[in-house]
């Protein structure tokens, strides 16, 4: 657990959906809905960093948009608890929003698209402080400091991003977030598009920043080995809907979810040998157009009864804070990582 972590809660997300409509010919007729994220809730304490974990396409990053109101959701409610106010996000405008941009940040996966190439690095990371009406000379002041906190040399502020490696780049990327004092970062992938080599020194530099500044993250990633590393808690979401979400201990050696148990099983070792029983996971993930009416990974799961195929499982709180979607959860013999 972060050592900046506490108790008072900075996030909070209850039912939040967002559905696509389809739409098809010249009149734009309907033609159905994808139901990218279904009734999703969490919180995110100060100081806390929650990852969210699962396969591509199932709405970890339709999640991060709605809460940076990149994109408007189609329900739910996402209040932020900042300093002497409560912002609820999904009807913000005009001034809140103003305020919401610098209350969150979001470090984008691919660090060379992210960033304007005919811009220097300077221009770049004081464009969220110029947008806030700060003056040009405090900016340049502000972008000084935040440089050498990124692990860049004050020299890089004439560079253009061309003019960098993929780690230096991303790590403008995270001057740019922290320039403007931010409550909470949502990192979206912020290290799958850089060389191994790289990745541990940005997930080092993300959690000395968060000690430093007291910063909450929202880690999206689908590296589980790098989710533990940096998560307080993490959350597993499958077509639209959390599964199962906990502390970082209950998730990985207290699981209770086989899709869980599937993700944590495809992690490969260094040693082969000592990764114990495993199993592949078979079928393709349902369409999200058409949902399954019972649990949404009934098609997949090697537990599943008919039950399952028939009834929708509630997120279920198995004890401290555990939650998991399951009808059999706490009853399955499911495999453990080493």
């Amino acid at each position: 657990m972060s050592e900046v972590m506490t108790d008072k809660v900075l996030l909070q997300v209850n039912d939040l959906t967002k559905f696509y409509p389809i739409q098809q010919g010249l009149s734009r007729r309907a033609a159905g809905t994808v139901h990218a994220v279904d009734s999703v809730s969490f919180e995110v304490k100060q100081g806390e960093c929650l990852g969210l974990v699962g396969e591509s396409g199932c709405g970890k990053t339709t999640v991060a948009r709605c809460i940076l109101k990149l994109i408007e959701p189609t329900s739910g409610q996402i209040t932020l608890h900042a300093p002497q106010t409560d912002l609820e996000i999904t009807t913000a405008d005009g001034k809140e929003v103003r305020q919401l941009r610098r209350w969150l940040q979001m470090i984008f996966q691919d660090p060379f698209a992210s960033l304007d190439p005919r811009w220097t690095v300077g221009n770049i990371i004081a464009e969220p402080l110029i947008a806030q009406g700060i003056s040009r000379r405090e900016a340049e002041q502000r972008v000084a400091e935040v440089l050498p906190l990124a692990g860049l040399g004050t020299h890089f502020s004439n560079r253009y991003p061309h003019e960098l490696s993929g780690g230096e780049r991303q790590r403008v990327g995270i001057a740019r977030a922290i320039v403007v004092n931010p409550l909470l970062i949502v990192a979206d992938e912020p290290v799958s598009a850089l060389d191994v080599s790289v990745r541990a020194q940005i997930v080092n530099l993300l959690l000395e920043l968060q000690e430093r500044l007291g910063l909450s993250y929202i880690f999206i990633a689908h590296d589980l080995s790098i989710v533990k590393h940096i998560s307080d808690r993490i959350g597993v979401m499958y077509l639209g809907q959390i599964v199962e979400i906990g502390s970082r201990d209950q998730v990985f050696t207290q699981l209770m979810h086989p899709y869980t148990e599937a993700l944590l099983m495809s992690v490969l070792t260094p040693v082969p040998d000592e990764r114990g029983i495993s199993y592949v996971l078979e079928g393709d993930v349902p369409s999200p157009i058409n949902p399954p009416t019972g649990c949404r990974f009934a098609s997949r799961c090697r537990f599943a009864q008919a039950q399952c195929r028939e009834q929708s499982p509630d997120l279920r709180d198995m004890g401290g804070g555990h939650l998991v979607r399951c009808h059999f959860a706490g009853e399955l013999e499911l495999i453990r990582a080493n």
